[in-house]
């Protein structure tokens, strides 16, 4: 029996990188795994599970084999927890590493698994939850404490670029899984890419992973001089939550290791997981991730920058030198109040607080402080904006110092001090705060008199109000107060000696939008404002700025977005703006007057480098402060001229897509070519900033026509692509409506259209939203202008009035315009040329891929509600349904269900139903029920052909195989795409079967448009009426991919009579040209015609205009007759050679020279008679007779 073993843990131990990525030839080894994942965060997100779940794998194989002694007792661990083993043991092995510290729902998560797993494992080692940390860069590891200090002292001014990085580079984890292992426990994650969560994350926000932070941690360490030393691998991503010390939990009575006790936990762990999967992953890998399932890496307070013995979640935290801090302090205050020092000291607060800071500071108590994030310190950098997870509130006033917590003796990793509280009364970070500042003598709010403002421009320009310093004293920190005026208007203050105590100096543009006038009985009440008020989204992510020309001076120049923002920024940075709120701009000596029309406020988890997401609001109390990073735009005062250049750097104010749109989410199948060319020419240039679109000197496209067979989805295309678009909702407009009785009004109805566009253009320019209109029916209104045979030229004023609001003198770049027809060739081609109507995109049939698309759609729903077998086959269902139109489809959906309704009908009842029809679902039959109901428009005519080939094809002779494989031959030509039009002429006596031969050709190639035309349909059409008839047969066909055309007696389509000799020129040209026109791109058309006059088809020049011609014969000889005859069923042997013997007695010869035809019906005839063959016999000698007569 083996006994356990407490094996000694390695110091310097590295663990493999499974996820099969090689960082050798990588300076920075992360940007091996993000070239090999192409910087796809999905694919990253899959090579970390790679890893993970490999070694997750080999761990576990590795602990239930045979030769498995027990998991591995931490030796450290084991004499650290335990003193009496060895008394003054110290753990040996120093690190340096960046932690970042799990958020609160995570530390829940945590304590939940680790209770399971203590319920397994009595004895585990458990990591304390304020102990937990991920390691998200290890400097250095296993070192001595001297090593570890002299890192530290060399760079210990620069820790903090590194601890903030996570301010501002915002990195998410998901799916939690415990990992197998010999020696400890991890809870592991794997980096977002972009699953929604409760968090407010977007795929874009998730674009940037905990790979890419790790990455860049390792950049910034090479960049102030340290080299990483680390053991972690480089898809790693854990907590370690607990620790194997102790063996009884895996032993049995007598101390030896009990392999069934390790499998029950490894059992317990699989378990555990399947719950991690359940409750905090995203269901199907697609959903939202369920609450507490997912954190943003240093989301608490930054990274945590520690240092000693870190094994077990020890050490201390690092912090800027205190004496340095001290004399930072010094020269700070100084520099602020021009005084000095000891001065500023008599303040009894600020003593106070400068004491209790320098005491906690000298106790280790651990403080982020640093230059970055003390406001108002020169050379700081932006300071980040409000946070709201209770760490960047403005401070309050101090209470009276308390005496520092006293550490416990013995091994206690929490002394580091990261997880108590900040010291009261300062800032941790981020936030625009203030020192607190003197309430006002009253402790109230203050009634003052407004006065104009004493401070000249510098006051006008930069919307500053003037105070007396007695009534509001300055700041200690040296910035502008924040004041509430009458309640409702925030303003920033600056005190001036120019002001006396009791007034308010206020500029032109202040008392305009506050409504304040200057009369010597007006008072306002001022009292100060807490920008922190609102809560989190106390910043401002976006500003909408409307200009224009404040004075009579103005200019011509226009003014660039980029410099004007610049402008703007630096005037009023650090200010409370709100909508409605007026300002005043010297730009070049030009005054501007500009108004808040709009704001968007965001919080520090919202807010990325120059963009931010949220509300666009227009309440004047939904007020932020203005940073450096609020993206402004700026749109032009339609009472004023001023010019406004579109941005180049910048995208259009309003994002042309809306966000995180899927193409898939339209419920449209089988357009996925169009779409991607309706995208590429109508709204690429769309998405680039406008002044780059300006640059290139184009114009975006305004007009989209789509045209195709009926029940294709043009309309419905038209609605998605409103959806898609972050525009309006679009204007749809049915063509026979804008016609109205009225003179003038049909054209009004045509200006009403682009009204609110022209309107919006005006004001806002190139910066304005997209207006779609959807126009339906378009040809109802727009056909050539001077078809139209009345009188009143309505129509041709209609598409005028189109013409010059699309394409006119004042073009409007802000409007697109979707039409749509399925006769295209109605249409004006003045509106079809590039400026109108440019894009036409044909929305055609959809081929068995785009079928199967749809029919995928129609059926979600059944699929969902597990309402439909599971033997209905979508690709089968494809393959059946060649030239459905979309319209069709859903038909041919709707009839299937329609007899699974059928089924749950009370037998004899037509209103009630069984009471199983909960039970109901739609099955295969019910489909193949559907087909035989719903046919294609523009499907084969396979009844029609059918009737023509009712007695099917008798091969009476040689010539009729070889006639059948020459077609086949044709039919592949076609379809392999080698030829693009193929007519073939049928020639042959009256009744050998040529029509008969030519449908069963058709009907076997399996084309999906097959249409026989035949002048018995004709029967009573003018000319010109079989022209349009001729015409239009083959549009449909070229409608199809691979098309055949029977052309049935072409001779009397063209009206062919002997005497006189009379025809039909007009048909005949239409025939000629109809024959060798070529289809449309990637369209294929066969043409089959038959006749039994091939020397008047020469006559007329039209038998030259096939490609190809066939010879169809007559049964000429008895072994042929014979053969018809023994097909047909009719005729014993016996009565075969007696109709035969009968035959060649009568007519004196062994000829035949009939038609097959014309044998059938003699066949039928004799079938009639009791002697059949006697009568058949009389019949064929009379049908032989006759030949013979009319060729003497």
């Amino acid at each position: 029996m083996n006994t356990m073993s407490a094996p000694q843990a390695s110091a310097g131990a590295t663990f493999e990188d499974l996820s099969g990525v090689s960082t050798a030839t990588f300076s920075n080894p992360y940007d091996a795994l993000i070239k090999a994942s192409k910087n796809d965060p999905v694919q990253m997100q899959a090579l970390y599970n790679t890893h993970r779940s490999t070694r997750n794998s080999q761990q576990k194989a590795k602990m239930l084999d045979k030769d498995f002694l027990g998991p591995n007792i931490d030796p450290i661990l084991l004499r650290l927890s335990d003193p009496t083993i060895e008394p003054g043991f110290v753990d040996p092995r120093h690190c340096l590493v960046f932690w970042g510290r799990p958020s609160e729902c995570i530390k829940n998560l945590i304590e939940r698994v680790q209770q399971e797993l203590l319920a397994a494992a009595p004895n585990l080692w458990i990591m304390p939850r304020e102990n937990l940390h991920i390691t998200a860069l290890e400097v250095t590891h296993s070192k001595k404490q001297e090593e570890i200090q002299l890192i530290v002292d060399s760079v210990r001014d620069k820790i903090p670029s590194i601890t903030d990085f996570t301010f501002d580079h915002r990195a998410r984890l998901i799916k939690p899984m415990i990992g197998f292992d010999a020696s400890a426990l991890a809870l592991s994650f794997v980096p977002a890419t972009g699953e929604p969560s409760e968090l407010a994350r977007t795929r874009r926000d998730d674009a940037y992973t905990y790979h890419h932070l790790r990455r860049d941690l390792y950049s910034v360490c090479q960049d102030i001089g340290v080299a990483v030393d680390s053991r972690y691998v480089v898809p790693s991503s854990h907590l370690t939550i607990g620790r194997f010390i102790n063996s009884s939990d895996f032993a049995d009575d007598k101390g030896a290791y009990n392999p069934q006790k390790m499998e029950a936990f490894i059992k317990k762990i699989e378990e555990i997981n399947e719950w991690l999967e359940k409750e905090f992953w995203p269901e199907h890998n697609e959903g939202k991730v369920p609450a507490g399932g997912d954190w943003l890496v240093g989301q608490e307070k930054g990274l945590n920058c520690r240092m000693g013995t870190l094994w077990y979640g020890g050490g201390s935290s690092i912090h800027a030198e205190p004496i340095y801090l001290m004399v930072n302090i010094s020269q700070f205050i100084s520099s602020l109040q021009g005084d000095s020092p000891q001065v500023l000291y008599e303040s009894a607060i600020l003593m106070a607080q400068v004491k209790e800071f320098c005491t906690l500071l000298f106790q280790n108590t651990y403080i982020m402080f640093n230059r970055e994030r003390l406001p108002g310190l020169p050379g700081s950098s932006p300071r980040p904006p409000q946070r709201n997870d209770g760490y960047g509130r403005p401070p309050q006033q101090p209470p009276p110092p308390q005496a520092p917590p006293q550490r416990s003796p013995g091994y206690d990793a929490r002394a580091s001090g990261y997880d108590q509280p900040p010291p009261p009364g300062y800032p941790v970070q981020g936030g625009q705060q203030r020192m607190p500042a003197r309430e006002s003598q009253s402790g109230r709010a203050l009634q003052l008199r407004p006065i104009k403002s004493p401070g000249g421009n510098a006051y006008a320009f930069g919307n500053l109000v003037a105070v007396s310093p007695q009534d509001f004293p300055p700041s200690r920190d040296g910035s502008d107060v924040y004041i509430k005026v009458n309640r409702n208007y925030v303003l920033s203050a600056r005190p001036t000696e120019g002001c006396r105590p009791g007034e308010i100096g206020l500029t032109d543009a202040q008392r305009t939008w506050a409504g304040i006038s200057l009369g010597p009985q007006d008072v306002v009440t001022v009292e100060h404002y807490d920008a922190f008020s609102q809560g989190g989204q106390s910043y401002l992510g976006n500003l909408e700025v409307e200009v224009g020309f404040a004075t009579r001076k103005t200019t011509e120049a226009p003014y660039d977005q980029e410099e004007l923002g610049a402008i703007f920024k630096k005037n009023f940075e650090n200010q409370v703006l709100a909508p409605g709120q007026q300002l005043l701009v010297d730009v070049k000596s030009i005054v501007l007057r500009m108004s808040i029309r709009t704001v968007q406020l965001v919080d520090l988890s919202m807010e990325k480098s120059e963009s931010a997401s949220g509300a666009t609001l227009t309440d004047p109390g939904a007020r932020g402060i203005l940073t450096r990073h609020t993206q402004i735009d700026f749109f032009k005062d339609a009472r004023t001229d001023i010019k406004i250049k579109a941005s180049s750097r910048r995208p259009a104010a309003n994002s042309i897509i809306q966000p995180g749109f899927k193409f898939e989410d339209m419920g449209i199948g089988g357009l996925d070519t169009e779409f991607s060319a309706i995208f590429r020419r109508a709204f690429a240039s769309r998405i680039f900033p406008p002044g780059l679109v300006e640059r290139l000197g184009i114009q975006h496209v305004r007009g989209i026509l789509l045209y195709g067979p009926p029940g294709t989805g043009k309309t419905l295309i038209a609605r998605q692509i409103g959806k898609m678009l972050n525009a309006r909702e679009p204007k749809v407009i049915n063509g026979p409506e804008v016609l109205n009785k009225y003179v003038g009004q049909s054209e009004e109805n045509i200006r009403k259209m682009f009204a609110d566009a022209e309107k919006e253009y005006k004001e806002k320019g190139d910066e304005s939203g997209l207006h779609i209109i959807i126009f339906d029916e378009l040809d109802a209104v727009c056909k050539q202008r001077g078809s139209s045979s009345g009188g009143t030229g309505v129509g041709d004023s209609v598409v005028n009035q189109l013409l010059s609001k699309l394409d006119g003198v004042d073009q409007l770049n802000n409007i697109l315009l979707i039409g749509m027809t399925n006769r295209m060739d109605m249409i004006d081609e003045a509106l079809l040329r590039p400026g109108r109507l440019e894009v036409h995109m044909e929305i055609s049939l959809p081929d068995e891929a785009g079928r199967a698309q749809i029919l995928k759609i129609h059926t979600t729903k059944m699929r969902n509600n597990n309402v439909i077998e599971g033997d209905v086959n979508v690709e089968e269902l494809a393959k059946l349904t060649k030239n459905f139109s979309g319209a069709e489809i859903n038909g041919l959906v709707k009839a299937a269900s329609s007899y699974a309704f059928s089924r749950h009908i009370k037998v004899g009842t037509m209103a009630s139903i069984n009471p199983d029809v909960e039970n109901m679902k739609v099955n295969r039959e019910d489909f193949l029920h559907a087909l035989e109901e719903v046919k294609p428009l523009f499907g084969a005519a396979e009844e029609e052909l059918g009737q023509r080939v009712r007695g099917g094809i008798i091969h009476f002779s040689p010539f009729i195989n070889d006639i059948l494989e020459e077609a086949r031959l044709f039919i592949n030509q076609v379809r392999k795409g080698s030829t693009p039009v193929l007519s073939v002429a049928l020639h042959g006596p009256p009744g050998s079967g040529k029509t008969a031969l030519a449908a069963k050709m058709a009907m076997d190639s399996e084309f999906p448009f097959i249409k026989l035309v035949s002048p018995e349909d004709m029967v009573g059409f003018s000319e010109m009426q079989k022209v349009q008839q001729l015409d239009k047969i083959f549009r449909d066909a070229y409608k199809s991919t691979l098309s055949i055309i029977v052309i049935d007696n072409i001779e009397l389509l063209v009206d062919w009579v002997p005497i006189g000799p009379r025809f039909s020129n007009s048909v005949l040209v239409a025939l000629k040209v109809l024959l060798a026109k070529p289809p449309p791109k990637d369209r294929r058309l066969l043409i089959f015609a038959t006749t039994t006059e091939r020397s008047v088809l020469t006559q007329l020049d039209l038998f030259s205009r096939f490609d190809a011609d066939i010879a169809v014969p007559n049964v000429n000889s008895q072994p042929e007759l014979a053969q018809v005859l023994q097909q047909s069923g009719a005729f014993s042997d016996r009565d075969q050679q007696r109709a035969i013997g009968e035959i060649q007695e009568i007519t004196g010869s062994s000829d035949v020279g009939v038609g097959i035809k014309k044998i059938l019906t003699a066949i039928e005839t004799a079938k009639e008679d009791q002697d059949v063959p006697g009568r058949f016999a009389r019949v064929m000698s009379s049908a032989i007779s006759a030949n013979r007569s009319s060729f003497t």
